[in-house]
């Protein structure tokens, strides 16, 4: 019975939070999610101005969340979801908070940013430092938007950089097996060519000397007697005549 009145309840007013749920499918207008407006109007201009300048100068995407409350998925993990399906590059960043007091995090992403990962926490770290230094709790979320907007998007030249190399790299050895292959077959033909001369010359040999491979006999000849001896001359070879019939 009690949790049946608990449904009612939950039905009648909603849970809490529950009519501030974040639309990780589309991002916000100007990049920043406040539903409760924890934000005054002027710390929500220049966080979307920040925002705006990466977007335009270094195709840095970067977003601002601020949860009401901790999402039942964990807000890093709806955060990041938020971030892979709000960003059309390979280089974001979304700096979260749980609460108005909560403190910023951030999480990133990317494959672009995936090759300077470590470097890019560590910027992570040092900006939530600094924003940990801060007093009010909308100068904390506005200094770590700064950090990170300075810190991450420095790191971005890099980052492209290193995906230049990369591609060369792979370019390269794309090349030089392309290479190995056409060396390999260039070296088949040669050897398959000079197998077939090897293998035709020995069935030329080998029919030769089946050829002569009988027994030897001297050549024909009609015997004479030279000055009426019995035996021709001549070296080691006599051959002696017989009588005549």
């Amino acid at each position: 019975m009690r949790a049946v009145l608990l449904f009612l309840l939950l039905l009648a007013f909603g849970s809490p939070g529950g009519a501030q749920t974040l639309d990780t499918s589309s991002p916000p207008d100007d990049g920043i999610w406040d539903p409760e407006r924890f934000l005054d109007e002027d710390y929500r201009h220049d966080i979307a101005a920040r925002i705006d300048n990466e977007k335009v100068t270094k195709d840095f995407e970067l977003f601002v969340v601020l949860f009401p409350h901790e999402p039942m998925a964990g807000s890093e993990v709806v955060a990041r979801e938020a971030g892979a399906n709000w960003a059309t590059s390979g280089y974001w960043a979304v700096i979260y908070q749980v609460g108005a007091e909560g403190m910023p995090e951030c999480a990133i992403g990317g494959e672009l940013i995936e090759l300077l990962r470590p470097d890019a926490e560590l910027v992570i770290r040092n900006a939530k430092t600094m924003a940990w230094l801060v007093g009010t709790r909308q100068e904390r979320l506005d200094e770590m938007v700064n950090e990170v907007a300075t810190g991450l998007g420095f790191l971005k030249s890099r980052a492209e950089l290193l995906a230049i190399q990369a591609g060369v790299e792979a370019r390269k050895e794309r090349e030089a097996r392309k290479e190995a292959r056409t060396r390999a077959l260039v070296y088949l033909i040669v050897f398959s060519f000079l197998g077939l001369l090897a293998l035709l010359g020995l069935i030329i040999l080998f029919k030769r000397w089946r050829e002569g491979a009988g027994p030897l006999e001297f050549p024909r000849s009609v015997p004479r007697k030279r000055l009426l001896g019995p035996h021709s001359g001549g070296g080691n070879v006599q051959v002696s005549f017989g009588e005549e019939r």
